[in-house]
This record gives structure tokens, C-alpha cells and sequence, in this order.
């Protein structure tokens, strides 16, 4: 399933006047060394650094196609769950942080992206990786909304578009 999802493919470039986001947004499609070279980067910021990179990260994703920010996203978190358990957490929190500096249009975008990512790109035993450092998972919202995925997956419905 992961190699259908994480083709490599060119990114369009987003308007910003900058390719730092761009070339970003480009490494996380495609979870590689380049995505690990990426997020080390990011752990070496500073704290409020770290949370005003992912606020800009997050925002470039929401101006994306569906396809693209889902992808995106699934490259993130594919790439978390390559890393030591505790950068992960350290990563996931300053994105949830920064994601609550976000319009309210883009933190849905990137939610809806997530949670798009994690039901229809990750394995079980990936997600239950990632419910130990992606705080939203661990809230009411998250069982909530993986608990309804099952149960409409047992129902033979499919899983959330």
C-alpha cells in the first residue's frame, strides 16, 4: 500500500517567494533520507523556531490539492514514525501547537489531511505507533473518530473519505 501512496512525482511549487517551503513540502512527500535530514534539522531549533517553521510547513500544506496535502501529511508522519519515539513527540507537539496558530481553515485542512493519511495510508500497527506522540490522537476527537472508522469498517461501509 505505501509504495502507491508515496510516488515520487515532482511538486508544483507554491507561491511564497521563497523554495525553502517548497523543497520542504517536497522531502516530506517522499519519506526518505531527505525527510530525515528535514525533521533532524528541525530538532535543532529553538522551541518557538521549531513551532514557527511547522505554522509555516502547515500553512503551505493547506494551500495544496487534497491529493497533495494528504500525501504530504502521510509523508510527515511516515517519517515521525522513523524516529526515535521522543524527537517524534517532540516534532508532533510543535506541529499541534503551531497548527493551533493556523487559521481555522487550515487546521482543518491539516486534520482532515491526518486523518486521511493515517485511515487510508498507515497500517494498524502504524497507527498505534503514532497514537503514543500524535497528541490529537489521544484526545476525545481522536478515539472518537477512530473508533467510528472501525466501526464502520466492521460494517462493510468505507472508511471515512
Amino acid at each position: 500500500m505505501r509504495e502507491a501512496v508515496l510516488e515520487r512525482r515532482p511538486v508544483a511549487p507554491i507561491a511564497t517567494g521563497t523554495n525553502a517551503v517548497h523543497d520542504t513540502i517536497a522531502a516530506v512527500h517522499t519519506p526518505d533520507a531527505a525527510a530525515a535530514r528535514h525533521y533532524e534539522a528541525m530538532l535543532a531549533l529553538r522551541t518557538d523556531e521549531l513551532r514557527h517553521r511547522a505554522a509555516r510547513e502547515l500553512a503551505a500544506e493547506a494551500r495544496l490539492s487534497d491529493l497533495d496535502r494528504r500525501q504530504a501529511a502521510h509523508g510527515r508522519l511516515t517519517a515521525w514514525l522513523a524516529l526515535d519515539a521522543e524527537d517524534a513527540r517532540i516534532l508532533a507537539r510543535a506541529y499541534d501547537e503551531a497548527a493551533a496558530t493556523l487559521d481555522r481553515e487550515a487546521a482543518r485542512a491539516r486534520f482532515e489531511a491526518e486523518r486521511d493519511a493515517i485511515l487510508h495510508g498507515l497500517r494498524f500497527d502504524e497507527f498505534t505507533r503514532l497514537v503514543e506522540f500524535v497528541p490529537w490522537l489521544r484526545s476525545h476527537l481522536g478515539v472518537s473518530l477512530m473508533g467510528q472508522a472501525a466501526r464502520d469498517a466492521s460494517d462493510g461501509a468505507p472508511l471515512a473519505a
